[in-house]
This record gives structure tokens, sequence and C-alpha cells, in this order.
């Protein structure tokens, strides 16, 4: 629904100018005079590129709040790739999970629902397996990063 009143109201933008100009001129025969034609050229091009430079700048604008998003997910993801890299070389591995795990909640947003759990489960099979309850799981570690490198391009 707010597509069609979109597209409805782009239509009589669009086509307003035109509209007003034939209902101030239509008693007139079309000219064969090409400086009446450059007049109306003039009247067209000026009207359409003030449309053109509102459209230019609302697209510049949704195209920065776009890049800066992606920007934000990258530094997220790149984040938590970066903790996990930390935790194999990490004298407290304890602490390096649970960094990771903060950064796993605080970024939430910037990852998919399944790659969230997917990660969580990572961290929590990693705890587990420094307190020998359960083998570390590496294919899980190996689908985390590949779904985080994914993301981090």
């Amino acid at each position: 629904m707010k597509n069609i009143v979109f597209y409805i109201i782009l239509a009589i933008v669009f086509f307003s100018p035109i509209v007003f100009y034939i209902l101030q001129f239509w008693q007139l025969d079309i000219s064969k005079d090409p400086n009446d034609w450059a007049v109306f050229g003039n009247y067209i091009g000026g009207i359409y590129s003030i449309f053109s430079s509102i459209v230019i700048f609302i697209l510049g604008y949704k195209m920065t709040k776009v890049d800066e998003e992606n920007n934000k997910r990258k530094k997220a993801v790149g984040l938590i790739l970066e903790q996990i890299g930390k935790i194999k070389n990490s004298k407290n591995k304890v602490e390096s999970i649970t960094k990771l795990q903060n950064l796993i909640i605080s970024h939430r947003v910037f990852v998919s629902d399944n790659l969230f759990y997917k990660l969580r489960a990572y961290a929590d099979n990693y705890l587990s397996s420094l307190k020998n309850e359960q083998e570390l799981n590496i294919s899980l570690e190996e689908e985390v990063t590949r779904g985080l490198k994914k993301i981090y391009g």
C-alpha cells in the first residue's frame, strides 16, 4: 500500500508541471516557432532539474545511511572474528571467551539469528571443552568463522 501511494504522489509531482502548462496554454495552437519550443524546453528543464536534484539528494542520503550500516556491520563482525582468533593464543581462555560472548550479545543486530545462535553455541562449547565436559566442536568453529567471513567480505 505504501508503494502505491508513493508512486501516485511521484506521478502527480512528475506530471503536474506539464498539466499546468497545458491548462495555461490549451487554447493556443501548437507552435511552429522554434523560440516558443525553446521557452517550453527551458520551463520543463528548470522544473525537472529541481525535482531531479531533490531525488538525487534523497538517494545520496539513503545510500550514505546504507553504507554507514554496512561499515558498522563489518566492524562488529571484524571484532568478533578478531576475538575468536585471540582465544587460541590467550593464556586466560575463559576471559577471552567471556569477551567473545559479550561481543556476540552487543553486536547481535549485525548477524542473522542463525549465526548468532551458532556463535553462542560455539562459545558455550569452548567453555565446556575447557572444563573437560565435552570435546571442542571444530566443525562448529569452522562454520561460524565461515559465516562471519562471508559477512565481512
